[in-house]
């Protein structure tokens, strides 16, 4: 295990637990960050494989998670923002980060009444190998602290910059995607897995 390009004892709350969290939380564990990491309870069965494999803690609830950390980061999709937000407190000393993808920080402010250190990143899958790009906005130091050890922090002067790159970043997984489908008709169609 290698140790973390930028150390960092702020502990990371994490809202939302699916494949965006697992891919942040491996990826921050492979690269030997040891920060603290709360997980939110939604999806319990991921949630208890992501704390017994990688050393994070399960909070009660999703207002827990933000009380109990420095930086909270928001890893759901854009249509559940809302359900997610409804009814929970964000102390002006935290620091957020959205992963939700295409949703700008005005947007975000519409929904909730975020700190002023509110950011935006998109780790892709490589980030589970610290691997890859991982573009942020603004550049926070706690927000490059994170994405520095998810892979190579691409910072940008300004959000629309950010969203034109986060939109290439995700038609490459797309494009991935579809090649790996191609791959499985192949198989279907009798061509063994080597070949």
């Amino acid at each position: 295990m290698s140790t973390p390009k930028t150390p960092s004892t702020t502990t990371l709350g994490i809202l939302g637990i699916g494949h965006l969290a697992t891919y942040t939380v491996t990826g921050l564990r492979r690269s030997g960050d040891k920060r603290r990491i709360i997980l939110s309870p939604r999806n319990a069965e991921q949630a208890k494989l992501l704390a017994k494999e990688f050393d994070c803690e399960i909070a009660e609830d999703n207002q827990m998670v933000i009380d109990q950390s420095d930086m909270v980061l928001l890893a759901v999709r854009p249509f559940q923002l809302n359900d997610l937000l409804v009814s929970l407190h964000f102390p002006k000393e935290k620091i957020v980060v959205s992963a939700a993808a295409g949703v700008s920080l005005s947007q975000l402010r519409e929904k909730a009444d975020f700190p002023e250190k509110l950011g935006l990143i998109l780790p892709g899958v490589s980030a589970e190998n610290s691997q890859g790009f991982v573009p942020i906005y603004p550049d926070f130091a706690e927000i490059r602290s994170l994405s520095d050890a998810l892979g190579k922090t691409t910072t940008f002067k300004q959000e629309t910059q950010f969203d034109e790159a986060a939109a290439m970043a995700c038609l490459n997984g797309w494009m991935y995607r579809f090649y790996d489908e191609q791959v499985k008709w192949l198989i279907e169609q009798g061509i063994d897995d080597e070949t």
